[in-house]
């Protein structure tokens, strides 16, 4: 049996992948239709514009215009080139490369092994420091982190020395150039210094447990900065990893929800008091990837916020809430109000807040109430509505002036505009003017003052999208090109044999305008050829374009701009095709002699040459009469 090539093995990986399945480990997506849509996770936004096509195995997003097929989707998201996303995807997929393509994709599988295999290594010697140093153990037993702990999180101790890691792993194996890569090393004039040195190491590992970062917390006074985090590399990246939930994902399915704290520490206490649904962000703000990530653990995605009470963590946890909202406002409800008085029960999001009573953060209360009372704190949290306006109430003091109060009022009336239910609305709006001594009249206009504003705001977002003109200029080879993607464009609706046949009869002498174009067209000639099902033909194009991210992103935006012609019958369908070959003809026409002018305007041409010029711009100008 001969080996297959590598263009074959490319096909058959992306035959292997449903492009659905593997966008949605990194998208909320929602039926709609034939398709699937969703937030698009290269940009930020609040309406959904990422569009994914089953049937033809591509996505788009018409927000900030990426797409192509699920290998450019996979390069995308996990910043890797085409060929680790290849080499990545074959090994997990059992799908043997040609040996050619091995060493470039076995490399890159060779030094990802190296790189955890180091951060192992670095982890157990690490571990082994902490154990034997009885100093960093007391000052970790007065933390509240004992035996257990310890080896639960397989917490260690970077040494007092800027070579004691270094020098370990090197006689591992493993060079200065895999632990500068690992995040390990540091270089500074010339020389390669370990990263971390006498400080409390925190082992940050994937869900499958591999040790893939750490995190450091100083243990001397004036020690800076307080806590110093590995880089990104290309095994590790802050935005889309959760400190714990290789431990928690379990406990979220099991409680269906998530509590996001923010330290390590706070992680660590909760976990072992027997909260062990907690996660924390690896010092860095909650980010779309990370809400997306907890979302296949919590079918329900009931979210606890539990960040420092201090003005940070308020921030924080705002920052937080609305990240979550903007992820998840798109498919429905999101359960805002108590658990037996919603406006529905099926609600896509619970987002809820626990505050830290006397200002302690998650890990001092744990230590100085215990567990069972952190766990009612818990069970009690407001949802994320009610914190809002509870902080907007408190700001309001007795012998606040009218003018505070107007602010304040202005506050409760922006936040209660969200409410969609009239009874829930209605008993927010008596209970809090009693509260706050304000006529319900008053507070009543100012909500609907607050929804106009923010439906304004919306019907203008909408009323400007950002689309191209039909003739963005009057530039001859602009116009030359859109009729082309015009002509692309039907290639993918030629939806039976007959409007195939023509369509491979029409374009069988045609010559492109434009490079790209040229080469789409070819490709459709030759994929048309060799299909059964017009669906197969996007598969078929994209896998010759497979390393080209330009063409496959032109590729899918004249595949979801093909839906404008979907449903010709066989009469229109030809009619559209030749009517575009007599506007490419018109304007092939019209550029010539555009061309012909401008030469003609050459001061260094010769009477001969200038005659000969201008009696082909009158043959053109004879040809465009007719």
């Amino acid at each position: 049996m001969s080996e297959i090539t590598y263009g074959q093995a490319v096909e058959q990986i992306k035959n292997s992948l449903d492009i659905v399945d593997v966008i949605s480990k990194y998208v909320v997506l929602k039926k709609s239709g034939h398709n699937y849509s969703g937030l698009c996770p290269f940009h930020n936004e609040k309406t959904p514009s990422f569009v994914v096509t089953p049937s033809r195995q591509i996505f788009k997003c018409f927000g900030c215009g990426e797409g192509g097929d699920v290998i450019a989707f996979l390069m995308k998201i996990n910043n890797q080139d085409f060929k680790e996303v290849i080499a990545e995807q074959a090994a997990a997929l059992g799908i043997e490369l040609p040996k050619g393509s091995k060493d470039s994709s076995s490399k890159y599988k060779q030094e990802k092994e190296r790189l955890l295999n180091a951060m192992d290594e670095a982890t157990k010697f690490y571990h082994k420091k902490l154990l034997a140093n009885e100093r960093a153990l007391e000052y970790l037993e007065k933390r509240g982190v004992g035996e257990v702990a310890i080896g639960k999180f397989f917490l260690g101790l970077a040494p007092n020395s800027n070579f004691e890691l270094k020098e370990h792993l090197r006689e591992k194996g493993y060079t200065n150039d895999e632990m500068y890569k690992a995040g390990l090393l540091y270089e500074k004039n010339g020389d390669f210094l370990d990263r971390f040195k006498n400080r409390i190491i925190i082992p940050i590992m994937d869900v499958n447990s591999n040790t893939i970062a750490f995190g450091a917390r100083a243990i001397m006074e004036g020690q800076n900065p307080k806590y110093l985090n590995s880089p990104d590399s290309s095994i590790y990246n802050k935005s889309n990893v959760l400190f714990g939930l290789n431990r928690a994902k379990d406990y979220i399915k099991q409680e269906d929800s998530v509590i996001i704290m923010e330290g390590y520490f706070d992680v660590i206490s909760a976990h072992v008091a027997g909260v062990q649904n907690a996660v924390a962000s690896c010092g860095t703000a909650l980010t779309p990837q990370h809400i997306k990530l907890i979302a296949r653990y919590s079918p329900s995605r009931k979210i606890y916020l539990a960040f420092d009470s201090d003005s940070a963590g308020q921030k924080a946890t705002k920052a937080g809430a609305e990240v979550i909202k903007n992820i998840f406002s798109s498919l429905g409800d999101i359960k805002q109000y108590d658990s037996s008085y919603s406006d529905n029960s099926d609600s896509v999001c619970e987002i809820r807040v626990v505050s830290q009573v006397g200002g302690k953060d998650p890990d001092e209360f744990i230590r100085e109430f215990g567990a069972q009372e952190y766990k009612n704190h818990i069970k009690n949290a407001p949802l994320f509505l009610d914190y809002r306006l509870n902080k907007a109430l408190e700001e309001l003091k007795n012998d606040a002036t009218p003018q505070q109060k107007s602010i304040t009022v202005q506050q409760i009336a922006d936040i209660l505009s969200e409410i969609q239910n009239p009874v829930i609305l209605s008993e927010y709006i008596k209970n809090i003017s009693f509260k706050i001594n304000l006529d319900e009249e008053i507070l009543k206009t100012q909500i609907e003052k607050s929804k106009y504003k923010n439906e304004s705001f919306e019907e203008f977002e909408v009323a400007t999208p950002k689309t191209q003109p039909k003739y963005p200029s009057k530039d001859l080879n602009t116009r030359y090109n859109l009729m082309e993607n015009n002509l692309i464009k039907l290639a993918f609706v030629a939806n039976t044999p007959e409007k195939k046949n023509f369509y491979i009869h029409a374009i069988s002498t045609y010559k492109a305008h434009s490079e790209a174009n040229c080469a789409i067209i070819a490709a459709i000639d030759k994929a048309l050829g060799e299909i059964n099902n017009i669906d197969e033909l996007a598969k078929k194009v994209f896998c010759e374009f497979y390393n080209n991210k330009d063409m496959q992103k032109k590729l899918s935006d004249e595949i979801f701009a093909s839906a404008q012609y979907e449903n010709l019958d066989y009469e229109n369908y030809i009619q559209a095709v030749n009517e575009i070959f007599e506007r490419l003809n018109s304007i092939s026409e019209k550029l010539r002699n555009y061309e012909l002018k401008q030469k003609i305007k050459d001061s260094t041409l010769s009477e001969s040459e200038k005659r000969e010029l201008l009696f082909q711009q009158f043959e053109a100008n004879r040809m465009e009469t007719f």
